[in-house]
């Protein structure tokens, strides 16, 4: 027999398990009763925490770390949230007539966060001191804070690379956030700092002599620039463009806004001897984003404004410039572009238009910025109904400056924008008209110093879209990418004041702005005449494709010269895209499309 000891503790035992076995039912049966018959999975918790692929370059990745980055760095973060891309397509679809009240801050909800999924954000931040700027759109969240309170709250900590004689600084590991913020977002900008600067694309050379002195030295302005060796921009417009045409009907872009995108500045002498010269009577302002002002006056912004100065001289110029030695972010020009949406946000009607001559070769950007800046574009673009201009770089088809090493220029191969390429004077006449040819110059392929000519090719980041489509664009060369330039103007040689002084300058950075300002007097016109206006980048094809039935001719194609590898030919090609403006074509074309 089983001495009573064991039995007993044994009894126990099973009485345990019995109780057990009892309990786990009782709860089976509760949950029953609340349960229907179907079991369905939970929900995934919103606060569920998950890893985001910041999708960081390889070399960067593999590039040896030298240390930590000290905990009290200032980090500008920028958190860009996926578009509702159905409704910025409907935006953008829709047909644009002046005066139509529309405000994209009353729609922001819809076409971005929402205010419910902002004070969750605002609930997670708020676990780090790091402060937090919703743009108007919803689209896109800046913060700004120290090293470590990122750290912490992303569950990573930040590294130094050596790379490429520089140190870049990157998380170690990818954040982890909540999954309701990782669902939401297209891109985090700011966590490491690979990505280069921007690059103005302009060069200035003197030209002093007796006849030439500086204005600083009397009132009177100084206009006697050097037309030997130079043109000025007044005369592209008139003789090459059409644009004259404009000027006597009146369309000099009175109401019309033309936003430039800077980070260096003027000398205010220089503006004013200008304006002057060409009898600019618009209005001119400067707005400095984050309250930075470039220190630099490096020639770029002098260049653009004298630009439009002279071919719109009614208009409204607004600068929107920062001083890049100020900037906090992956890319300063996310700040500018961001600065730019919530300026036209409640104004979203006012067909301005936005001209940039600043970039960089395709291969210095993270997947992260280009993915922010595309569609800060879009929005741009598509919401508040923005034509942009992106000047397409000035070393040939070797934008990253190797020569004979094809690559092009970031932001100008973006699907959202109008890549412009340049030209220079050609051989010959058309209709008694110069001809003009692609420009190029191929004499020291040791340096571009932004002089090897207009950029072109195919990029590596965007497929071709579907509405770049015209005669030309399949050959040979075509690699199912996005192609550029989608059209170009003169670049060089032209006549600017800069330094008390006259001088040439010139390139892409001149082409942008010269059709900045077309588009500008265009949509005067139309709005004037017609009730309506024009903008995105698929019109300048859709102009191109109607100019057989119409028998028009919107755009002057170059055929002469090439950038050094792609040749011009008849159509669109890869130096010289559609072709320059034909201005007053172009709004015949406008005029039919608004029957359509």
């Amino acid at each position: 027999m089983m001495p009573l000891s064991r039995s007993f503790s044994r009894h126990r035992i099973d009485m345990r398990a019995l109780l057990g076995a009892l309990f786990m039912l009782f709860l089976l049966v509760a949950c029953n009763d609340n349960q229907p018959a179907k079991v369905t999975p939970t929900p995934t918790s919103p606060l569920d925490i998950v890893s985001y692929n910041l999708n960081l370059p390889a070399d960067l990745l593999n590039a040896p770390v030298v240390g930590a980055l000290p905990d009290n760095t200032a980090l500008h973060v920028i958190f860009t949230f996926r578009a509702n891309q159905q409704l910025l397509n409907q935006l953008g679809a829709q047909k644009q007539k002046p005066g139509q009240n529309q405000d994209v801050e009353s729609i922001a909800n819809k076409l971005g966060i929402t205010d419910a999924t902002y004070q969750k954000l605002k609930t997670f931040f708020g676990l780090q001191s790091i402060s937090l700027t919703l743009n108007s759109t919803h689209t896109s969240l800046t913060t700004d804070g120290k090293a470590s309170s990122y750290a912490r709250l992303f569950q990573t900590h930040f590294v130094l690379h050596q790379l490429k004689g520089r140190q870049v600084f990157a998380p170690a590991s990818n954040p982890r956030m909540p999954r309701f913020m990782a669902d939401a977002l297209i891109s985090i900008t700011g966590m490491d700092n690979y990505t280069r600067p921007p690059q103005k694309h302009a060069s200035f050379s003197p030209r002093t002599s007796t006849a030439i002195s500086s204005s600083r030295k009397g009132t009177a302005a100084n206009c006697q620039y050097d037309s030997n060796s130079s043109v000025l921009a007044t005369n592209i417009g008139s003789v090459l463009y059409g644009y004259n045409a404009f000027w006597k009907a009146g369309f000099d872009g009175k109401g019309m806004t033309i936003n430039l995108l800077e980070f260096d500045t003027y000398d205010v002498p220089d503006l004013q001897n200008y304006f002057a010269c060409v009898n600019f009577h618009g209005t001119f302002k400067s707005i400095e984003v984050n309250n930075a002002r470039p220190q630099n006056v490096d020639g770029e912004t002098l260049l653009d404004i004298e630009m439009i100065a002279s071919l719109a001289p009614g208009a409204n110029i607004l600068d929107f410039e920062m001083d890049q030695s100020a900037a906090r972010s992956n890319d300063p020009m996310l700040d500018v572009l961001q600065a730019i949406i919530n300026t036209y946000s409640k104004n979203a009607n006012s067909a301005s238009v936005l001209s940039i001559s600043w970039g960089g070769v395709e291969s210095n950007y993270t997947s992260q910025v280009v993915a922010a800046i595309d569609q800060d574009f879009a929005i741009l673009s598509k919401a508040e109904h923005m034509t942009i201009f992106v000047a397409a770089g000035d070393c040939a088809a070797f934008d990253d400056q190797v020569f004979g090493d094809l690559s092009v220029d970031y932001p100008g191969s973006d699907p959202n924008v109008v890549d412009v390429g340049g030209t220079m004077p050609g051989s010959g006449k058309t209709n008694g008209v110069p001809n003009e040819a692609v420009w190029a110059d191929g004499s020291n392929r040791s340096q571009c110093q932004n002089s090897w000519g207009g950029g072109g090719g195919n990029s590596t980041l965007f497929n071709r879209p579907s509405w770049q489509s015209f005669t030309g664009v399949a050959n040979k060369y075509s690699r199912g990418k996005r192609q550029v330039p989608d059209v170009v103007a003169f670049a060089f040689p032209i006549a600017v004041f800069e330094g008390g002084q006259w001088g040439v300058s010139g390139g892409t950075s001149a082409a942008a702005p010269i059709w900045a300002s077309g588009m500008a007097l265009l949509n005067e016109a139309t709005i004037h005449n017609l009730h309506l206006y024009f903008a995105t980048t698929p019109l300048f094809y859709v102009v191109a494709q109607r100019e057989a039935a119409l028998k028009l001719h919107p755009y002057r194609d170059i055929v002469q010269g090439n950038n050094l590898y792609f040749p011009a030919t008849t159509g669109w090609d890869f130096a010289s895209g559609l072709g320059a403006p034909s201005l007053v074509d172009f709004y015949r074309v406008l005029v039919a499309l608004s029957k359509s």
